[in-house]
């Protein structure tokens, strides 16, 4: 074979592979991979995510739906914990990725704010004491109206995740957040329906377990996590 020949085949093959790496990284692949991974997510099939994960090319771990919704979002929905321990062994995956409000695509729920809220539909808080536990987390982040993942436990009756919270050790955020309130258009004067105080919300909805527990964690935090970690073993 000439050198010319082999010169040419070089160039053909650079041509294939520049190609095929330009149609991998096209929106338009991106879009069917990332439509068909979330419905194999959504469906909780565990085996064949993790070889659509291993198999297929550069697929974006942090795509997102028209409404901003990501597979950890998704799995959070229906409180899937093998699938967000799965999704949770993707070194690069964002696991406080915001999905959007929509009616003003504002910035809006993280998967722990979508497990949170999902307790009063579905089974969730194996879900959230899972993911909790993952360093990378925020408890604090807040949604479009201010609202924290805690506030909304609270709000839903769910003792067990809200102890999953305070096990963690993270400082919590009590505190609530009115301004994004007015910002988004709502009176700014009454948090309570959008959940933005947990301990406030634990008391509108009567649920006064939490709500004695979140104001001893505000008085003596550290004692109340201790008692937490004791109550739920981990500690």
């Amino acid at each position: 074979m000439t050198p010319r020949v082999q010169s040419l085949k070089q160039v053909l093959l650079t041509v294939v592979q520049l190609s095929i790496l330009v149609v991998l990284v096209s929106p338009v692949y991106q879009w069917i991979v990332g439509v068909t991974l979330m419905s194999i997510v959504a469906s909780g099939d565990v085996k064949a995510t993790r070889r659509m994960l291993t198999y297929v090319p550069m697929i974006n771990i942090n795509w997102q739906d028209g409404l901003g919704y990501g597979y950890l979002h998704d799995a959070a929905i229906f409180g899937r914990v093998d699938m967000l321990k799965l999704l949770l062994e993707q070194p690069n995956i964002d696991v406080n990725l915001k999905n959007y409000r929509y009616s003003t695509r504002k910035l809006d729920h993280t998967p722990l704010h979508t497990a949170a809220l999902n307790t009063l539909r579905y089974d969730t808080t194996d879900f959230i004491c899972h993911l909790v536990q993952d360093p990378r987390v925020s408890l604090n982040e807040r949604t479009d109206d201010g609202s924290t993942a805690l506030s909304h436990a609270a709000g839903g009756g769910k003792m067990r995740a809200v102890k999953c919270m305070i096990a963690t050790g993270q400082p919590l955020d009590l505190s609530e957040d009115c301004s994004r309130t007015a910002d988004s258009g709502r009176s700014p004067t009454n948090c309570l329906w959008n959940f933005a105080d947990a301990i406030r919300s634990a008391e509108m909805y009567d649920h006064t377990d939490i709500q004695q527990l979140l104001t001893e964690y505000k008085a003596n935090r550290d004692a109340v996590i201790a008692k937490v970690r004791y109550e739920l073993g981990s500690g």
